[in-house]
This record gives C-alpha cells, structure tokens and sequence, in this order.
C-alpha cells in the first residue's frame, strides 16, 4: 500500500511559486520568439517594400533625364527659329513670298480658262501638266477667271 505523505500548506505555496515561475518563463521564451519572428517578417517586408520604390525613382529618374534631353534639344531649335525670325534675310524673303502669293497666277493646260493660285497648284493630283505663269491683272486681262482648288483626275 501506498504511504501517504503529509505536505504543509506552506510546502504547497512553494510549489504552486515554482510553477508560476516555470509559466512566467515560458510565456516569456514564447512571446520573444513570436516577437524575433515577427520582427524577421516586418524586416523583409520593409526589405521588399524599399526595393520596389528604388526600383520605380529608378524608372522616373531615366524618364526625367529623357524629358530633359528633349527640353534641351527643343529650347536649341527655339533659339534658332528665333535667330532665324529675326534674320533680315529671313524678312525678306517672307516679303518675296507673300508678293508672289498675292500676285502670281497659273493658267494650267487641259483646266479650260481659269487661273489658280501656287497653293491651289499644289493639290494637282495628274502627274504631268504644263502651265504659264501671269500676274494677276494680266490672267484677267486674258479673259481667266479665277479656278477653285477642287481637282478631279483626268
């Protein structure tokens, strides 16, 4: 038969100390290692997250450096269609090319007898055609009545 052992009250309290401290330190170990691991994963997701955005002012700074390739370049055409405006000999031959546009006709072969402007010349869609070119006094003079700039193909 088994002996029966008489433990005190006080024998107990010591024990059931003991067993909230073995709990307290396990709880403890538990919690830091769920904290280390969570601490691990938060790291890598920082890791990932940083690596992406350095990735992406990667991208958007070779897009700015293109833009400001194209800023560069079309500020040096600016400057030479400015330089060219302002060129005298730009003006005057602006000037000779508004007088021949407001002057010049064309009475052109095989489109009866009507005159046309250098801009309606343009829109010719036959591949040949002959022409003489009169101010414009001198195609009225010659019965030529102004042409509209609608071409049919003949």
């Amino acid at each position: 038969m088994a002996k029966k052992i008489k433990v005190s009250e006080e024998e107990l309290k010591g024990v059931d100390k003991e067993e909230n401290v073995y709990k307290k330190n396990y709880n403890l170990k538990f919690g830091l290692k769920l904290s280390f691991t969570f601490n691990i994963i938060f790291f890598i997701a920082i890791l990932v997250v940083v690596s992406i955005c350095n990735n992406r002012i990667q991208e958007l700074n070779e897009y700015n450096d293109k833009l400001d390739l194209e800023i560069s370049s079309l500020k040096k055409e600016d400057s030479l269609l400015k330089d060219l405006v302002g060129n005298n000999e730009f003006n005057y031959i602006k000037q000779k090319l508004n007088f021949f546009d407001e002057n010049i006709v064309f009475e052109i072969s095989g489109r009866g007898k009507y005159y046309y402007s250098y801009d309606c010349m343009q829109n010719i869609v036959d591949d040949t055609y002959t022409f003489l070119a009169y101010n414009k006094e001198q195609a009225q003079n010659l019965g030529l009545m102004k042409g509209n700039c609608k071409w049919k193909k003949s």
